[in-house]
């Protein structure tokens, strides 16, 4: 059954790897980067506990065409052992002062290339704002994406 605004498309297997390369060069200059709009950009060192959870607060506002604000936090510093890979695939660490920051169904690579090991790695993320439910009740970024922006070694 044929309808209107269907599309179909066919390549012989013979023609497969000319279609690759001849996609791969119309589209060698376009850039693939994930674009978020976010409502917040701020510094990590600047950020403070009560913003995230005001925010995280007035969930009640967002919904059917109203999307979750996303926020982006630039240099944020991660240090040697704050942070954690809990359960094979929660990758959490402090944002900063009083915010956690967590990404869930994380692996075990982006675990090796955020750890800093003995050293400190700079990050920006781009996430939204909830409030722990857990054991703290403290403010929390669910990380959408980040960016490893720096990474230094410390020698002793």
């Amino acid at each position: 059954m044929i309808h209107d605004n269907a599309l179909g498309l066919m390549i012989p297997d013979s023609e497969v790897a000319h279609f690759i390369s001849w996609s791969n060069e119309k589209l060698k200059d376009l850039d693939f980067s994930p674009i978020y709009k976010v409502d917040i950009i701020a510094d990590a060192k600047d950020l403070r506990p009560e913003d995230i959870l005001s925010i995280a607060d007035a969930s009640d506002l967002w919904g059917q065409g109203i999307d979750e604000p996303l926020i982006c936090v630039h240099n944020v510093p991660i240090t040697d052992g704050h942070v954690h890979l809990y359960g094979g695939s929660t990758l959490k660490f402090d944002l900063c002062e009083g915010i956690s920051a967590v990404k869930f169904k994380a692996s075990e690579e982006e675990f090796a290339k955020i750890d800093p090991g003995q050293g400190c790695t700079t990050v920006d993320i781009i996430g939204t704002c909830k409030r722990n439910t857990g054991w703290d009740n403290g403010a929390e970024l669910i990380i959408t994406d980040y960016e490893v922006t720096g990474k230094q070694e410390w020698y002793f």
